[in-house]
């Protein structure tokens, strides 16, 4: 965010109303961050990446005979997941894992999949950017995954109420993408996750990165990935918290008139989680999706939607 959005920012904290102030604080923040990191993206990597054509050959060390993969990935490995992680993965082996070969990577088991450049395992092991090094790093390895082998990528926060729908497995990509159409209760979804949503002319996160469908060599994973590995090749910070999903914006225009595949609906979940379980509530949201995106939540209340769909065995 420039000098003038941080001023603004600032001077939005005197307004009274909490409701009104969080609404318009998130608005400055996207104003005047988003337009910033798309145009330096497209003038420093997009636009180079066309004119030269800087792809980046990567090998698969792996073979899989007819196989379908999900992939997912927790860095400390699946002995130091939370609770709340392995009741996650543990729904996707349960729904899944019949179809599927599941692959939980870690910080260890990469390199018997992918052969990532010196620089980027460098900077990972380093943490060169920080905290958000390891998150950052694992928006490079699903793209990287996905072009080299296709299959589903699941972040360890997904969680499954059922199988995947089929019509979502048998596409040759799929995202849960921003709906065109504001709904109506469009401003509670701002006040959920300001920084995720808006419905606003000219914000660019617009698409769930935790959720990916992709056949191998997929265009759309390929230029991601080669894009990603220039960045990290290049550059000393991360210059936003959402790259990938504002890349997958500026390239392919993620907003969607399927309210089917709004992102909405893998979210809701996690909307009402504070909620006092209501079987009529979590049926509803059953219906719409069997995928769920959810989150590290600080504390969960006994009872409460949440808490009863994770602590319930499923017939």
């Amino acid at each position: 965010m420039n000098f003038i959005g941080k001023i603004l920012y600032f001077f939005a904290n005197i307004i009274p109303v909490k409701r009104t102030r969080k609404i318009i604080k998130a608005k400055i923040k996207w104003k005047y961050s988003h337009p910033y990191i798309a145009n330096y993206l497209k003038l420093n990597y997009i636009t180079p990446y066309y004119q030269k054509n800087n792809q980046y050959h990567l090998e698969p060390k792996a073979i899989f005979e007819n196989e379908k993969i999900i992939w997912q990935f927790w860095y400390q490995g699946e002995n130091e997941m939370p609770d709340i992680i392995k009741k996650c993965t543990q729904s996707v082996k349960r729904y899944m894992g019949e179809e599927y070969k599941i692959i939980i990577l870690d910080k260890d088991t990469i390199k018997k999949y992918i052969d990532l450049p010196d620089f980027v395992v460098s900077k990972l092991e380093n943490d060169f950017f920080g905290k958000k090094t390891t998150t950052f790093f694992s928006d490079l390895l699903r793209v990287a995954l996905l072009s080299l082998y296709g299959g589903i990528w699941m972040d360890a926060t997904i969680f499954l109420s059922g199988p995947i729908n089929k019509d979502i497995l048998n596409k040759k990509f799929f995202i849960f993408t921003r709906s065109k159409n504001k709904p109506e209760d469009y401003i509670e979804w701002v006040l959920f996750n300001r920084n995720y949503f808006s419905w606003d002319e000219g914000f660019q996160v617009n698409m769930l990165s935790s959720f990916l469908v992709a056949q191998k060599n997929s265009s759309e994973v390929s230029v991601i990935k080669d894009i990603l590995l220039e960045y990290w090749k290049k550059e000393k910070i991360i210059r936003h918290y959402f790259i990938i999903q504002i890349l997958f914006n500026i390239l392919y225009d993620c907003k969607s008139a399927d309210e089917h595949n709004s992102d909405i609906v893998p979210h809701l979940l996690q909307k009402f989680s504070d909620q006092n379980f209501d079987q009529k509530l979590w049926n509803s949201i059953k219906t719409k999706t069997s995928i769920h995106k959810l989150t590290y939540f600080k504390n969960i209340r006994k009872n409460s939607l949440i808490d009863t769909v994770l602590s319930q065995s499923y017939e």
